[in-house]
């Protein structure tokens, strides 16, 4: 469907009309095109200026018959400067024809008209009508084709609009499912925090009550050394508790704590940095022992996200921790109390060397539901 009602205006000076104007719409009509020509157009009473205007605003291209008299007709000329006015770098609408005039000559009047494509009618009027409707004809398929072109590239950019809006969509909903890690660092603070907190709290009630104070290595490792001696049958225990579980003996608490017992001694604090020592000792007689001490850590838990998977609805997390022993007891008692046996309890809080964190999404909240 053509975006205007007629291929093209016929603008020419009334002097040439009789002349050649008429037969000029003629012909170019024989040709195929629909042209716009004041003769058929112009009513008797009709506006003149409102229905040149109208033609103009109908028609695709204007053909201007430039004779010696166009530029002294005020009606050309002021549908002349209406065609100016819709050409663009693009879109050229003006086809002059020159009739009994030069192009030099229309220079002197009009340099830029004089240099557009023209055609005169020196080489027939049939030659002239024949090129212009090639002309037309040719612009017709490229306004089809940009069109087309225009039409397509719409089709893509729906497409492509389409293509990331469901993306945008899949990224979405993999984001619902994907544990932010910020959940995770909260989570996992909130825990530290909270163990070392109660660990601290339990630790000075145990403390007043057991009557400790503060010691040194140097005495730890005095008062071991006369343990030592003492010739008897002696039996460990084992303790570990992280707030959640509990385990007891060496084969169990050795692995989840991360220690060598073989290798663990005061020597090196047991491997605390720069721990708090304290020592506390009981009801002795001649010859019975029954000693505990108190190494507290006082370097910070920290922490690494390992790996997260998924098992199930779960998502697991796990954590690997540095510095996760916070306190070590031990208690080394000997004599009645003991049938002569020399008894050594490890009792260990802190973290496993790893944890994993369970979460769950639910109603897209997450929730840690149980740490292991």
């Amino acid at each position: 469907m053509k975006p205007y009602e007629y291929d093209a205006f016929l603008s020419f000076a009334v002097e040439d009309k009789i002349e050649i104007a008429t037969l000029l719409h003629h012909k170019l009509e024989e040709k195929g095109l629909k042209v716009w020509y004041s003769g058929r157009e112009l009513l008797l009473g009709s506006s003149i200026q409102s229905t040149i205007t109208e033609g103009l605003l109908r028609s695709r291209f204007a053909i201007l018959l430039i004779s010696p008299h166009y530029f002294k007709t005020e009606y050309t000329l002021q549908e002349l400067g209406a065609l100016w006015s819709r050409e663009t770098e693009n879109r050229k609408v003006i086809i002059p024809v020159f009739h009994r005039i030069t192009p030099q000559e229309v220079g002197l009047i009009n340099p830029a008209l004089a240099e557009r494509w023209a055609l005169s009618t020196e080489i027939g009027l049939d030659q002239v009508c024949d090129k212009i409707a090639k002309y037309i004809s040719a612009s017709e398929e490229t306004i089809v084709t940009r069109q087309k072109k225009t039409r397509l590239k719409k089709w893509f950019a729906t497409l492509l609009l389409i293509a990331l809006c469901l993306t945008a969509l899949m990224f979405w909903r993999a984001e619902r499912e994907i544990l932010p890690k910020g959940i995770i660092i909260d989570a996992v603070t909130l825990r530290l925090r909270e163990f070392q907190s109660n660990l601290e709290k339990n630790l000075s009630i145990i403390l007043a009550k057991q009557g400790a104070e503060p010691t040194s290595r140097e005495e730890v490792i005095r008062l071991l050394d006369s343990f030592s001696t003492i010739e008897a049958q002696y039996r460990n225990f084992y303790e570990f508790t992280n707030g959640i579980t509990e385990l007891q003996f060496e084969k169990n608490v050795g692995p989840a704590s991360g220690i060598d017992f073989e290798s663990w001694s005061p020597v090196d604090n047991y491997g605390f940095k720069y721990p708090q020592i304290y020592m506390a000792k009981g009801n002795t007689s001649t010859g019975a022992w029954d000693l505990q001490f108190f190494f507290f850590n006082t370097q910070e838990t920290r922490f690494e996200i390992d790996k997260t998977e998924l098992q199930d609805s779960l998502t697991v997390v796990t954590i690997s921790y540095t510095e996760p022993l916070r306190l070590v007891i031990f208690h080394y008692a000997y004599g009645p109390q003991t049938s002569q046996r020399k008894h050594t309890t490890y009792s260990i809080h802190g973290f496993m060397t790893q944890e994993q964190y369970y979460f769950s999404n639910i109603d897209d909240k997450w929730t840690l539901t149980q740490i292991k």
